[in-house]
């Protein structure tokens, strides 16, 4: 997820998102975005945010961007990306990604009322894909795909959670 933040660019990993749509609107869900991050607020205040797709091999440098976070850095230097202007926001996008959604802001909705995680509404204006990954089951589902946070999953024997996970997908069966 990607937008501006006090004119520099901002990066910000963002595994936990779903898509909603009924043929009048599509919609990005971003669940568990931390209300105390720069992304946060930096969607709050432009009312606008992309959101990036890029493969695995891009993991270290979007985790560059978590060591070095801060209102000075330029995000996109600092994970080596190469910015793109969006076409229809100001948000800027990753040139490396093989898809990036422009969303307007359409709600917020804190779930526990408790102030530290909230839920994104953003409405997808624009769709910027890589021709490769644009055609069904296709590269979007392989090692170069999509990428998934298996975030501290419990041991459900043990209560513990303190290890991580990156993934991505393995087409299994297709029907027609």
């Amino acid at each position: 997820m990607f937008g501006l933040l006090y004119g520099k660019p901002n990066v910000n990993l963002h595994f936990w998102s779903s898509f909603s749509g009924d043929g009048s609107g599509f919609f990005a869900i971003i669940s568990g975005l931390y209300q105390h991050t720069h992304a946060y607020k930096d969607i709050l205040r432009t009312g606008e945010f992309c959101i990036n797709f890029l493969s695995a091999d891009y993991y270290d440098n979007l985790y560059d961007t978590i060591k070095n976070n801060n209102y000075e850095a330029d995000e996109f230097i600092i994970g080596k990306f190469t910015e793109e202007k969006a076409k229809l926001i100001n948000a800027p996008r990753i040139k490396e990604s093989f898809l990036c959604l422009e969303c307007k802001l359409h709600s917020t909705s804190d779930l526990t009322n408790m102030g530290i995680a909230v839920l994104v509404i953003g409405e997808v204006i624009n769709i910027a894909i890589d021709e490769e990954y644009s055609k069904g089951i296709d590269k979007k589902y392989s090692e170069t795909g999509f990428m998934f946070n298996i975030h501290a999953p419990k041991n459900l024997s043990t209560g513990e959670d303190n290890i991580s996970a990156v993934a991505t997908c393995n087409i299994v069966r297709t029907e027609s």
